[in-house]
């Protein structure tokens, strides 16, 4: 609710919110408003949805790493990256989608 609240003010005062988006993290299906909808409710573009991670991101940090170094084959790695080079291009993400053990074995 703060964020609506925080960017229809700043549409009022005139911000520039063209290249705005919206990227969701730590996002479970299972307890989560689905990513469409709270996109819709923001008046935000939706660049991309990261899963939960909460095991890999707790090694990393007690690694004292980055995710991109303690797991840079993750499925959470590939999409962030993917996420960052679209916004940096201008173009539309595709995210990686979880795979079974031969699609891990294979990345």
């Amino acid at each position: 609710r703060h964020t609506r609240h925080l960017l229809r003010n700043l549409r009022l005062h005139s911000a520039f919110l063209d290249n705005a988006g919206l990227v969701i993290d730590d996002f479970d299906s299972k307890v989560a408003v689905p990513p469409d909808h709270i996109a819709q409710l923001l008046d935000l573009p939706l660049i991309g949805v990261l899963d939960k991670t909460g095991s890999e991101r707790l090694a990393a940090m007690n690694a004292g790493q980055t995710m991109f170094t303690h797991s840079p084959r993750s499925l959470y790695s590939k999409n962030l990256q993917r996420i960052a080079e679209a916004v940096v291009s201008g173009a539309e993400p595709t995210l990686a989608a979880p795979g079974g053990f031969l699609n891990r074995l294979l990345a």
